[in-house]
């Protein structure tokens, strides 16, 4: 066990208390630190997309830890996969659980059920799911000042000086929005459809 030698850890490496760094072994990393790069994997993780799989947790994991030296390949398996459960601990499973257990000859030796897929379950973090709550409530607040259709004639006619005309179609999702007195609207359209400029 590593013990009171573990003292800080860099971008790169784990280091000792006389700054080489430690040859890690399976047993040898302390559960806080495991728990912190989990973490730290998460909040990477969470940067990029709003959900995950294992294998998102397993990248970045192994990203993570790139730079540390093992003892030999068995460790850094090893130790990549607790850093991958302790990303599981930090993250907030969104699979429904089995409601009933399935029967012995249809379920894996683990436990799971084989009409589930290995490793399928999606995760994501309470980090997003605030983020998405301030977004819903952003959308149902009307509390925003709507723009009025001569509002809108004179945005038009703007748009149409700066050299920005606007089909009859652009008119109206504009309209929709400006007019929805919404603190938080969304345009939703396929890419290269002529969506209007902000």
């Amino acid at each position: 066990m590593l013990g009171g030698s573990w003292v800080h850890m860099t971008s790169h490496a784990p280091a000792q208390s006389h700054g080489t760094p430690l040859v890690l072994r399976a047993d040898g990393v302390p559960l806080d630190v495991l728990a912190r790069i989990g973490a730290g994997v998460v909040t990477a993780v969470g940067d990029k997309r709003s959900t995950w799989w294992r294998w998102n947790r397993y990248a970045e994991a192994a990203r993570q830890t790139m730079h540390w030296r093992f003892a030999s390949a068995e460790d850094r398996e090893a130790i990549v996969g607790l850093v991958v459960e302790a990303a599981e601990e930090a993250s907030v499973r969104l699979a429904p659980p089995n409601l009933a257990s399935s029967p012995a000859a249809f379920t894996r030796a683990h436990g799971t059920s084989v009409f589930r897929p290995v490793h399928s379950t999606i995760f994501s973090s309470e980090a997003q799911l605030a983020a998405e709550d301030q977004l819903r409530a952003s959308a149902t607040n009307l509390s925003a000042p709507p723009l009025s259709a001569d509002g809108l004639g004179q945005l038009a006619h703007r748009l149409e000086v700066d050299c920005r005309l606007l089909g009859g179609d652009q008119l109206a999702a504009l309209a929709a929005v400006v007019g929805s007195g919404r603190a938080l609207d969304v345009l939703v359209g396929p890419a290269g459809e002529g969506k209007p400029p902000p």
